[in-house]
């Protein structure tokens, strides 16, 4: 029964141990997280044609290594025994409803360079995976392996050729060979097989032998497939430690942390391979009803994960939810109707068959604790837990989560900082705002990109570790940008959807009172520009640092202040009225003391409205009697104006304190003594300034109170041009 071994040894153009390990430059992540990416998507990306569902059992126990003796050479098994230990913790992982490891058992077999899966998986190093749609595309996943057990890997499958099923088993091995006190080998550059004598090559092939097999899987207590079953069983003998994260047990609900079973380590790792599946395949799990190719059924030591006796975490229940609101193109999930919105992007210029969308993004926000995130009664730890295993104690926000998902339905990456999220807006509440974003992945690339689908181009340009969507160069060295410009898509529709307007929307006329005020009253950019469309050449400069001029709206790079607009742009037909908050701050509760500059720009008339922000809308004062009856819970109680300027005009030498006092509640539209009127109107929650001059800019304080508001006050400039009226 015993098999051969065959150790690669070190030499010209031959790959080392150590640097295999290192190709899938992941280190940060735990090694169970890692595993489970790997080996649930190469089973995935071998379902046969007519599989509906494919399995994937994970399966943990405690193993005597002795029991590895008369299968693998005396050498090895004594070198094992004394590195690990003579009892460890061994994990076999097995799919079905896959086309298993077929293809030729040799490289000299090889047709045309078509190796198949056997050769792929067992003996290449780098070999990617072709086939359109798939996980991987760069061939070093497999490492991860040999990253996460201590000792040689057992592969064993059941495929069909011709009609026919065969059966194989292999051992291979891939350790740091520069680490001599960790190696089980004692030569050669880290890589060895253990199988069966080919006489033609001198090298090692798998056993096909089925009694020799199944000899083999009975003596190490493993299963073996039987009538009409095809698929790979993985076997990892010897599970390195510290491959789960430390302090797994926050992660289970209140009910669990008490259980003293959780604190060995033969349970963490069953336990947190079930944490680490709904992370990653909550979408494809088979209870989640995914539709774009064969399902996913994974089970941990025979309970199934998403099942009752397994059930998901609370965030990624609502993950598998969001991520077929995103499919389906709409939200029709009980649980979600009312909360969750889909929002289409675009991306112009970029498709060949005139379509802009690059897919489909769902998000849902959610006040924390909320049932749909931590369970009922928040028995579960919070989102930020359940994805990234810890908490941000340093984080002074609660930051929007954004997953990422192409065609294999797994989760790329989760992202709560960074380009994916830097430009979505601060939630003013406090609540969790999440997203699912997935790729239409048939949409194709025009010429300039490259002759591929969307999916190809962002599967390509992963890295090895599949963990982020990256850039890259056209075929003719062009920077390509389609992965930055769909990251501002994402945050622009989710700024949009939720806090009403962008962040570089916000900063635009009517409203940098978020800038101002950001969320200590007011709500970040609330509020709508007036149509009227601004001159196109406005400069924009920083308050602080006014030598930093820009001529669009944004943050200053010494101070990251909101630009705001230069005082008396050149006139123009059209220009917009604007409006600015200079200064604030609480006299005492209930009143707040503002410092507002209106800027006329082409309007003879404007008024400036106090509304009440609530639930998303904002409430005027005459909405607010017709539908809620109360009384209107903010007043304008006080208006002084402060100064006056013009730009070009005899008016701007001639104003004096005197002038000013006389403008105010001035409503005479005849008056053409001073240059402007500012009337406080109708039950104090409006200001309506004429101007008998263009381009002037009136600047006055004004306390406002509130009565036990419930929601938040915002300011509405309404313009109104000489040729509307």
């Amino acid at each position: 029964m015993q098999f051969t071994r065959k150790v690669l040894q070190a030499g010209f153009g031959v790959h080392y141990g150590s640097n295999v390990l290192q190709c899938l430059m992941d280190d940060a992540s735990p090694g169970v997280d890692i595993l489970v990416r790997e080996a649930v998507q190469n089973s995935l990306d071998a379902a046969s044609d007519s599989a509906s569902c494919v399995s994937v059992e994970f399966n943990y126990s405690r193993i005597e290594l002795s029991s590895l003796r008369g299968i693998l050479d005396e050498e090895t098994v004594e070198s094992l025994i004394e590195k690990r230990g003579s009892l460890g913790v061994g994990l076999y992982i097995r799919d079905k409803g896959t086309v298993g490891l077929s293809g030729p058992k040799r490289f000299i077999d090889g047709n045309n360079g078509n190796y198949g899966n056997f050769l792929k998986l067992c003996f290449s190093v780098g070999l990617k995976q072709e086939k359109e749609g798939s996980g991987g595309s760069w061939g070093f996943g497999k490492s991860i392996f040999f990253r996460v057990c201590a000792g040689p890997v057992l592969y064993y499958s059941r495929f069909i050729k011709n009609g026919e099923y065969f059966e194989r088993l292999i051992f291979c091995l891939i350790e740091n060979q520069t680490l001599l006190n960790d190696c089980v080998l004692n030569e050669g550059a880290g890589l060895a097989w253990w199988g069966d004598q080919d006489e033609a090559t001198g090298s090692v092939v798998p056993c096909e032998d089925p009694e020799r097999i199944h000899a083999v899987l009975d003596k190490l207590e493993l299963p073996h497939y039987s009538q009409d079953e095809t698929g790979t069983l993985i076997f990892l003998p010897c599970l390195r430690s510290g491959q789960t994260p430390v302090g797994v047990e926050q992660l289970f609900s209140k009910e669990e942390e008490s259980k003293e079973s959780l604190e060995t380590e033969l349970e963490a790792f069953k336990r947190y391979t079930s944490i680490a599946i709904q992370r990653w395949y909550s979408p494809r799990l088979e209870r989640g009803g995914y539709t774009r190719g064969a399902r996913l059924k994974a089970s941990v030591n025979g309970i199934e994960v998403g099942s009752t006796g397994d059930p998901l975490l609370p965030f990624f229940n609502l993950i598998q939810k969001l991520y077929s609101c995103a499919v389906n193109g709409e939200v029709t999930d009980p649980d979600l109707v009312g909360l969750a919105k889909v929002i289409p992007l675009q991306l112009r210029s970029t498709f060949a068959d005139g379509d802009t969308s690059p897919g489909i993004l769902a998000a849902i926000r959610l006040p924390l604790g909320h049932s749909l995130i931590q369970g009922r009664d928040s028995k579960y730890p919070e989102p930020e837990v359940q994805v990234f295993n810890f908490k941000d104690l340093e984080q002074t926000r609660c930051r929007p989560i954004i997953a990422m998902a192409r065609n294999p339905g797994m989760v790329v990456a989760y992202r709560n900082s960074g380009e994916w999220v830097d430009e979505i807006m601060p939630d003013p509440d406090g609540c969790l705002l999440a997203g699912v974003f997935v790729l239409r992945s048939a949409a194709r690339l025009t010429p300039d990109y490259s002759d591929v689908c969307l999916e190809e181009y962002v599967r390509r340009r992963e890295p090895p570790a599949h963990n982020d969507w990256l850039d890259g160069q056209s075929p003719g060295g062009k920077p390509l940008t389609i992965i930055r410009r769909l990251k501002a898509a994402v945050a622009k529709g989710l700024n949009r959807n939720f806090y009403i307007r962008t962040a570089r929307d916000s900063e635009g006329a009517s409203s940098r009172l978020g800038d101002v005020l950001g969320s200590l009253y007011l709500p970040n950019g609330f509020g709508q520009s007036p149509k009227v469309k601004a001159k196109k050449n406005v400069k924009w400069y920083c308050p602080e640092h006014q030598e930093y001029i820009c001529r669009s709206p944004g943050h200053c790079p010494k101070c990251n202040a909101g630009l705001v607009q230069v005082d008396f742009p050149l006139k123009a037909v059209g220009e917009a009225p604007r409006l600015t908050v200079v200064k604030q701050h609480f006299l005492h509760e209930g009143v707040l003391y503002l410092e507002i500059e209106v800027s006329s720009g082409s309007a003879e008339y404007v008024a400036m409205d106090v509304m009440m922000a609530s639930d998303g809308a904002a409430i005027s004062k005459q909405n607010w009697d017709d539908w809620v009856g109360t009384r209107f819970p903010l007043e304008l109680s006080e208006i002084n104006l402060i100064s006056y300027k013009a730009l070009g005009c005899e008016w701007d030498s001639r104003i004096d304190p005197e002038s000013l006092g006389d403008a105010l509640h001035s409503a005479d539209d005849e008056d053409t003594s001073i240059p402007s009127a500012m009337v406080l109107s109708n039950d104090n929650v409006s200001i309506t300034f004429k101007f008998n001059i263009k381009t002037a800019l009136l600047k006055f304080s004004v306390l406002l109170r509130s009565y036990g508001t419930v929601g938040k006050p915002v300011f509405f400039l309404r313009p109104c041009l000489a040729d509307q009226r």
